[in-house]
């Protein structure tokens, strides 16, 4: 905006502070609901506030208020202490739970690794304090459906056993299953438990 002043001290300090107010009044017709690329600012109500950029506009969110820029606004109650649950639940598929199909046998034997060829638990890489032997479970599961002789591909499951329980239901279930489509092979399941010398620093070599 352009502003003509007339000679004179008196004109020209009246110049200035007509300017100075034309200002001033510019930038509280911007505030709140702006539009262009002039920087707008939303104040909001409630706890913690943010603030957020997108280009040239400013929003400020915070737990209960909106801004005008059109952002969203963050929640405030604590339900969850900030856990929330992604929905629907998980329903268990019941091709692994107990059907009443015909179980299979399962056994179970320890490594020791002073009979490794490979890693003994004593490898000089490993920090001192790790240098000691360990053992490790293995558990075994063959399905009812596998006949002995057969060849059987085997399903190998490492920091066993925990989920040996849902695989062998479903090797039960599945191995028999009238749908072609859905049947399994005759797996061997086998779970080798997590076992000694598995923190910072050392291998699971065994």
């Amino acid at each position: 905006m352009k502003a003509r002043l007339r000679r004179g001290r008196g004109w020209l300090f009246t110049g200035v502070l007509a300017l100075g107010l034309l200002e001033v009044a510019a930038c509280d017709d911007s505030s709140g609901t702006g539009s262009g690329g002039g920087a707008t600012t939303a104040p909001t109500t409630g706890a913690g506030p943010t603030t957020t950029t997108s280009g040239n506009s400013t929003g400020v969110t915070t737990g209960s208020g909106s801004s005008s820029t059109g952002m969203s606004t963050l929640p405030t109650d604590d339900v969850g202490d900030g856990n929330f649950e992604v929905g629907p639940d998980y329903e268990t598929d019941p091709d692994l739970t107990d059907l009443g199909a015909p179980q299979g046998m399962s056994f179970s034997f320890a490594m020791d690794s002073q009979d490794s060829e490979i890693f003994k638990g004593d490898d000089t890489t490993l920090n001192p304090e790790n240098q000691h032997p360990f053992t490790r479970t293995v558990y075994v599961y063959i399905p009812a459906s596998y006949q002995d002789g057969d060849e059987a591909p085997l399903l190998v499951i490492q920091d066993g056993p925990g989920p040996l329980d849902l695989v062998s239901r479903a090797l039960d279930n599945l191995t028999i299953s009238s749908d072609p489509d859905r049947r399994l092979p005759s797996f061997v399941a086998i779970a080798v438990e997590n076992g000694g010398g598995d923190g910072k620093g050392s291998e699971r070599g065994l």
